[in-house]
């Protein structure tokens, strides 16, 4: 089941995203929130509405900061992630591209450059389910 994501806030079990487009300041990476349960991608490379559903066998993505691609299986184990966590893991695609692995990694291919004129800004906000 996936969920199309459109609007300023959307909901998934155990977890909140607040979504934001901002323009770029002159000192992008100096003056954006950062932290585990920020997200900034190069707005001009999603293709939206976005979607959102759980990780399956098989997607793979180009984590940020490692050459070439991994498989999302392997990336979970590698962070010693639990099986309980790994079912709760969500991707976030666009198109069919996985751009960003929920609560761990932005897929290099979406990483905001001194190219990036808007940046697509997402919060992972933990709730109580």
């Amino acid at each position: 089941q996936s969920i199309k994501v459109t609007d300023r806030a959307v909901a998934i079990p155990g977890f909140k995203l607040a979504l934001q487009h901002l323009k770029t300041p002159g000192n992008k990476k100096g003056s954006m929130d950062s932290g585990p349960g920020y997200f900034h991608l190069d707005k001009a490379k999603l293709i939206f509405p976005l979607t959102l559903r759980k990780w399956v066998p098989g997607d793979h993505f180009y984590p940020l900061g490692m050459k070439g691609k991994k498989k999302i299986s392997d990336f979970l184990t590698d962070k010693k992630i639990s099986r309980p966590e790994k079912e709760k893991t969500y991707v976030l695609l666009s198109q069919n591209e996985i751009v960003c692995l929920l609560g761990h990694r932005i897929d290099d291919r979406y990483k905001v450059t001194d190219d990036t004129v808007e940046i697509f800004r997402i919060e992972l906000v933990q709730q109580d389910e």
